[in-house]
């Protein structure tokens, strides 16, 4: 990407942890409140380089703070350590998410058309809750995109709210179309459309998910953080 967009993304970034851009991402372990997290009342462990930031809600006192401050950077970055963390017991834990950028304006492909989200209604009975949340299907997607095959959608995506406007890419794949190469194309679409109208995409994505990090470098998007979440 180009230096205009990461210092785009670095501004976001310092935003939600409530840091000024020149202390963003120092080495170490670095724990500060809730800045802009929006309705999410859990805590945001985010890695970068050789900086971990661990950002708490309101409910968490300073005690639970120093303990966190005190560990090692890698346990904070180990789903497992979470897990049995003693006064966080019984609270769920993400998987550890990428978080990637693109700045390439690329050619929208062939094939693919818009669509309303409501055209995949349906799927949110056939595929699995992580998958249909991850999409972005489960929220409010502005503009979606949509490949067939024959009469039917085989694979769609979708872009919600990044950086005010519309630039996050969300992809879903129907279980009967699978590993065909559908859900490179309609992302792709979304992509170079975020692109197009806001200068940025993001793609996320589970960290040991191969064949996402594979449509990820397909489509230019770079690997800016990791992430996992505690609720």
């Amino acid at each position: 990407m180009e230096q205009d967009s990461w210092l785009r993304v670095d501004q976001w970034w310092a935003e939600r942890m409530g840091v000024p851009v020149s202390t963003l991402w120092q080495k170490g372990v670095t724990v500060s409140t809730h800045a802009g997290l929006g309705d999410f009342n859990g805590i945001a462990v985010s890695h970068r380089d050789k900086s971990v930031h661990v950002l708490l809600p309101d409910w968490a006192d300073a005690k639970l703070a120093d303990r966190i401050r005190k560990r090692d950077p890698s346990e904070l970055l180990d789903r497992k350590f979470w897990l049995h963390f003693g006064p966080l017991d019984g609270r769920s834990v993400s998987a550890l998410m990428v978080h990637s950028y693109t700045d390439q304006q690329l050619d929208a492909p062939k094939g693919v058309e818009q669509i309303v989200p409501s055209d995949i209604a349906d799927w949110e009975g056939i595929v699995s809750r992580k998958k249909w949340e991850a999409s972005g299907f489960a929220g409010k997607v502005k503009h979606a995109f949509a490949i067939r095959s024959g009469d039917a959608i085989a694979a769609a995506s979708g872009l919600t709210k990044f950086m005010g406007g519309s630039s996050n890419v969300g992809v879903l794949t129907h279980p009967a179309h699978r590993g065909k190469g559908f859900a490179t194309r309609v992302a792709r679409a979304a992509t170079a459309y975020a692109v197009q109208s806001e200068g940025i995409a993001r793609f996320r994505f589970d960290a040991d998910n191969a064949r996402s990090r594979s449509l990820a470098r397909a489509l230019t998007f770079e690997a800016y953080s990791e992430q996992l979440r505690i609720e």
